[in-house]
Formats: structure tokens, C-alpha cells, sequence
């Protein structure tokens, strides 16, 4: 289970690990900092708005504000945000943060008893899970809001890919690492551009050169056939982990990393 967990980190795949109140002993080290036991994510705390004016500071005003952001114990949940957002966490919290996120909860859970709980669910089974606020997304994203259509980032979010990124998936890959990294690479030698959404699908569409169509045009032409198939694949592993012990979870076929 630990190797399927990990390879839907290095996926990009969106996922968490909730946690009941009287499970919260089983995650909780035993020896507790001074500063975790006083020190919690406060509940009331709004992050300031990403507003970089200075003009020739940009990777330090950026790189000073994420790492603020990374430092807090409830960081770890990026990782199982997926995505962009899970790969700047990994980018600028390391295998250190991805150790956090697989180990449990942070001491703003099992402490302070704050984050996420889903006691609005349905069917609620008030499991914690760690949380980060949108402001906190933004700085991550370098995005200067303004209104939807005008907002300015320094890396495209996960609702701009599906808008127009053609080779994005919904899973993470070696394309979508370069993008990502060449983007880093031009906010740390200063010339990183901020873009709108607009903007965004202009830059996507000059990656997209030498693809032949859209997303939609490649959908249009799979075969029927292989959308069948698919639905039988589905129907003959009806696998829901959500809300599930992972004690509990049983997989249809032994899991081999590749």
C-alpha cells in the first residue's frame, strides 16, 4: 500500500488520508515541541494577497513568501492536493515534506484540533485532515488577483490546464515537469512573466505546436471500441477507497512498481 500511495504522489494524483479524534494518539510523537503545543495555525490569521511591485526583486519576494508558507506544519497536505499545487510542494518542500504528508497529520490536527473535518458530508465519519487556505494557494502560484479573467500568476492552476493546456491529463508527467521547471527557472534569474488566464492559453497554444488538434478532436476520434473497454475494466474492479480504512483496502491485483 505504501508503494501505491507513493507512486499517486510522484502522479500527481489528489488524494488524503483523514483521521479520527481517537485515532490521533497513533500520529502524535512522543515528545512534543514547546512550540507545537503553543503554537497552532490560527484560526482567524488571512494570508496577505501576493502583491510583488518592486520591479528587479521578484525571486526574492517570491522565494521569501513560499517559504514562509512550506515552513507551517499543515504544508504537508500539498502533497495530496495533486497536481500543480502537489508539485510545488514538492518542488520547494523536498522529500521532507512528502515524508510529513506520509507520516500523518500535523500538530495543527492531533494539537489544536484544526483543518479540515467532514462533518458536512453526507455521510460524515468526522475524519481530520490537514488544511491550506486559498490565500496560502496563491502565494504558491504567484497570483495577483484582480478578478477572474485579469488574475495574474506566475504558474498556471489546475483550472487554467483544463481550460487549455493540451497535454495535460490530470496526472503528472515528464511534460508537464518541464513546463514547470522551465517556468521556475525564469522566476530565479528574475524574468518570469505574470500571465492571465488568457495569456496562459496563448503560451499553451505555442507548446502545442506539432500536435496535430485539440483534446476535444483527439476524443472525438478514439474508437468506440476502446471507450467500451474501458467501461468493462472499470465495472470489473469496482474499487472505492474513499472513506475506507487503508487496513481495509483490498487491492483486485498485487501492485508492482514499474
Amino acid at each position: 500500500m505504501s508503494a501505491l500511495l507513493f507512486k499517486a504522489v510522484s502522479q500527481g494524483l489528489p488524494f488524503s488520508i483523514g483521521v479520527k479524534v481517537e485515532d490521533f494518539s497513533r500520529f502524535r510523537p512522543e515528545d512534543v515541541s514547546d512550540t507545537d503545543h503553543l503554537v497552532g495555525k490560527p484560526m482567524s490569521a488571512v494570508e496577505a494577497p501576493f502583491a510583488y511591485t518592486a520591479q528587479g526583486a521578484l525571486r526574492a519576494y517570491y522565494l521569501s513568501r513560499v517559504n514562509n508558507i512550506i515552513r507551517r506544519p499543515h504544508a504537508r497536505i500539498l502533497i495530496g492536493m495533486g497536481g500543480p499545487v502537489a508539485w510545488l510542494g514538492r518542488k520547494w518542500g523536498g522529500m521532507e515534506l512528502v515524508a510529513q504528508f506520509m507520516g500523518g497529520p500535523s500538530p495543527d490536527v492531533y494539537l489544536h484540533r484544526r483543518g479540515y473535518i467532514d462533518s458536512d458530508d453526507e455521510h460524515p465519519m468526522f475524519l481530520y485532515t490537514d488544511e491550506m487556505t486559498p490565500q496560502e494557494i496563491d502565494v504558491l502560484f504567484g497570483c495577483i488577483r484582480s478578478d477572474s479573467e485579469r488574475d495574474r500568476s506566475l504558474y498556471p492552476s489546475k483550472d487554467i490546464l483544463d481550460d487549455g493546456c493540451f497535454f495535460w491529463t490530470g496526472e503528472w508527467d515528464t511534460r508537464m515537469d518541464n513546463m514547470f521547471d522551465e517556468l521556475t527557472k525564469q522566476i530565479l534569474q528574475g524574468s518570469a512573466k505574470f500571465r492571465t488566464p488568457g495569456m496562459w492559453n496563448d503560451y499553451f497554444r505555442r507548446l502545442n505546436r506539432g500536435h496535430r488538434g485539440t483534446r476535444e478532436r483527439l476524443n472525438q476520434v478514439v474508437p468506440n471500441m476502446l471507450a467500451r473497454l474501458h467501461s468493462k475494466i472499470i465495472d470489473g474492479f469496482p474499487v472505492d477507497w474513499n472513506k475506507r480504512r487503508l487496513a481495509d483496502i483490498k487491492l483486485p491485483e498485487e501492485y508492482r512498481p514499474s
